[in-house]
């Protein structure tokens, strides 16, 4: 079977385009858009699964034939248009009750109607708006064209990494080359084996990347990430490509209903490398909490460890100077309606003083601070955001560290320890063979992520019936969330000044005083991803599109209940509940009218709903009417299903607690019932924290370096 789509689902794709995206049939840009979508699934690795798109054209061309008793490929243009009203509208008529029954058969984790159309219009705007020449439409001036870049980085004019030279389709190869590297590293050359223990950190992220620069000249590290290693001007300037190659799964991670889209970094320094570089001090009351529950750790350490990682990272306040007016129009209109706007905290160099004294040079950086080209979700690729791969790991690595890219671990390998009983991890086996030779150890640091570690453990679990003695197996991939959120999408009259892609993307963070189970922040992207936060459909969409100069969009964040799972393959089940609809409904008001107070001209709440062009928008009228906002909102938003909900922040799936049978870890950051295991990542949060996590998972990064290190030497004494 092909690697791609093959001839039938590109097909089936050119035909869907104009009709989902009011696109004119004889668009010669719907032809490219299938074969960029045909790009991206060939440049996919190995180990990502490719049968998510290639199952949603599948399942359009069963309903095609189904309906019709002909594939789409046939279908005349109302024929067409009937099954794109079918899968986009009705809820009152088949296919939609022919998936309820499904779900009522075999569980919720069947994809309704609604998220399939949801899923479908996004692969459609991104394929299509990612193309460069689709920029005379929306208004998007690229990198190439941007005089602040090109003043400091000419090159950028000319560059077209991981496209072809006219920038229209990906470079297969070349992204798939990246996956490459490092993958066949000998494993006799993954450590420096100098004699001193061995300490493997599965994770480069943010706290894997921590934990490696407290124990690296100490004591023999390796650092294992699953995804490529990008410096610099390496990172994509084009969304398809940048989503291939540093996002797990290319940002085609669902919860396994579909509900939640997850965004997972999958690049050496994780999600801190492929983020706006927003963070905020953990909240003391839900550290309080969490010890009252009984976490167990050294909240003076965890307290000292907050401090020098901020330090390290150079956190400060956004330079106002360079947010949009999009940025600044949404403060204002948040603080009209009663919420407390203030500025965010960023290790994104907007000032010049947060390069000053870096000890490792400046030589790939350009320019004396943040250029605020807008791109800071692919990649920072003039040097100035300070992810941990710029930082930590660099600090690692000059302390001796290894750091091993595209270098996956499938599972542990256990020992039984004669003297204590206790499991200890004598090797790991990698994904490239995992029936094949260990890579010896001597201590384990889990920095995987809330996804990735709980994942790993439980095909450690089921691979090796020896962790079944672990206490707190039964624990393990449970207790999982998410901070997750919808958009609210505003129109103003005229063009914002700048727009969205010249100046900064977040600037503010807003909360109700006294209510810590939300936040709302605003923010912009590129249009190929801004295309599916947009709920129009057909021409009304294209319309909105065409005016991204005068856009602007917001989030809520609100902390998910920890009732989710993650499965050994790296499923998440994770239901948003009816019961969360109350605080999706509340904050999505506070969005819709601040964005009325900021004088928007229409607003709408990100998802497909209907392919009516004037449902559910909000104009000038509603202003100053919040009990009827919300009231429409939870009309038009009963359940998870009808808005498009998605998250940055997965959080749990390894609870730490003191006791093994409330939690996996315990305060020491040692798996209980194991010698030599140690986690120091998200997964460790026993419920979530609403905020931006980043902060406290760097914090927890440290903590963990000093106690695994104190392990380390007491087990070597």
């Amino acid at each position: 079977m092909s690697r791609g789509l093959g001839k039938k689902r590109k097909t089936i794709l050119k035909r869907l385009l104009p009709g989902i995206l009011g696109l004119e049939p004889d668009d010669p840009e719907v032809h490219v858009a299938a074969a960029r979508a045909d790009d991206f699934v060939r440049a996919l690795p190995q180990s990502v699964p490719r049968r998510n798109v290639k199952l949603m054209l599948d399942v359009v061309d069963v309903l095609s034939v189904l309906l019709f008793v002909k594939p789409v490929s046939r279908l005349d243009d109302r024929e067409l248009a009937g099954l794109l009203e079918k899968i986009f509208d009705s809820e009152r008529d088949w296919p939609h009750n022919f998936l309820e029954l499904a779900r009522a058969v075999f569980g919720r984790d069947v994809p309704s109607m609604r998220d399939f159309a949801r899923a479908l219009h996004e692969l459609a705007g991104i394929v299509y708006y990612s193309n460069p020449r689709t920029h005379a439409w929306t208004g998007y001036v690229p990198l190439w064209e941007q005089p602040r870049v090109l003043a400091v980085h000419p090159q950028t004019a000319d560059d077209h990494v991981w496209t072809r030279k006219d920038r229209t389709r990906l470079d297969v190869d070349a992204i798939r080359a990246r996956h490459a590297v490092g993958a066949g590293e000998p494993i006799d050359r993954l450590f420096a084996d100098d004699g001193r223990p061995k300490v493997a950190i599965i994770g480069s992220g943010s706290a894997g990347a921590v934990t490696a620069s407290l124990l690296a000249g100490r004591f023999d590290v390796a650092v294992f990430e699953a995804g490529p290693r990008l410096r610099g001007t390496d990172y994509a300037m084009e969304p398809l490509a940048g989503q291939a190659l540093a996002f797990d799964r290319a940002l085609l991670y669902p919860t396994k209903d579909l509900d939640v889209r997850i965004l997972l970094g999958r690049v050496v320094g994780g999600g801190s490398a492929v983020n706006e570089g927003v963070t905020v001090r953990p909240q003391k009351s839900r550290l309080d909490s969490w010890e009252r529950d009984g976490v167990g750790w050294d909240r003076e350490l965890l307290e000292r460890a907050i401090e020098q990682t901020g330090l390290r990272q150079r956190f400060d306040v956004y330079n106002e100077a360079m947010l949009t007016e999009a940025a600044r129009r949404f403060g204002q209109g948040i603080r009209a309606v009663g919420l407390d706007a203030r500025p965010l905290l960023s290790d994104v160099a907007t000032w010049p003083r947060q390069h000053e004294d870096e000890p490792h040079g400046l030589d790939d950086v350009f320019g004396s601070a943040c250029l605020a080209c807008g791109h800071c979700s692919h990649g920072c690729r003039y040097g100035h955001h300070r992810s941990v791969d710029r930082t930590f790991l660099r600090d690692a690595e000059a302390a001796g560290a290894r750091v091993h890219p595209n270098m996956a671990v499938d599972h542990l390998v256990p020992e039984r320890d004669r003297e204590t009983g206790q499991l200890k991890v004598v090797g790991l086996r990698l994904a490239r063979d995992r029936h094949g030779e260990t890579v010896p150890v001597d201590h384990v640091v889990l920095a995987a992520g809330a996804v990735g570690t709980p994942a790993l453990m439980r095909r450690s679990i089921r691979r090796r019936p020896m962790w079944r003695r672990l206490p707190g197996r039964s624990l393990v991939g449970r207790y999982f969330g998410v901070n997750y959120g919808t958009a609210a999408v505003a129109r103003w009259k005229g063009p914002t000044r700048p727009p969205g892609h010249d100046g900064l993307q977040v600037g503010f963070i807003a909360s109700k005083p006294g209510d810590e189970t939300f936040i709302v922040e605003n923010g912009w992207i590129s249009p190929a991803v801004f295309s599916s936060l947009i709920p129009a459909f057909g021409r009304d969409h294209r319309r909105l599109m065409g005016q991204l100069p005068n856009m602007g969009f917001c989030v809520n964040t609100i902390g998910s209940p920890s009732s989710g799972r993650v499965t050994s393959r790296g499923e998440v089940r994770l239901r948003v509940e009816d019961a969360e609809m109350d605080t999706i409904h509340r904050t999505l008001t506070s969005m819709v009218h601040g964005y009325l107070h900021s004088g928007a001209e229409e607003v709408r709440v990100a998802g497909v709903r209907t392919t009516d062009a004037d449902a559910w928008a909000f104009d000038p009228s509603w202003k100053g009417k919040e009990d009827a906002i919300r009231a429409r909102i939870a009309r038009m938003c009963p359940t998870a299903e009808h808005v498009g909900l998605s998250s940055g922040h997965p959080q749990g799936g390894m609870r730490m607690n003191a006791d093994p049978e409330r939690g996996v870890v315990g305060g020491d950051f040692r798996v209980h019932g194991a010698a030599n295991l140690f986690v120091a990542d998200a997964s460790l949060f026993p419920t979530t924290i609403t905020i931006n996590p980043q902060w406290l998972i760097m914090a927890l990064g440290w903590a963990a370096g000093v106690e695994v290190g104190k392990a380390i030497e007491a087990a070597s004494a």
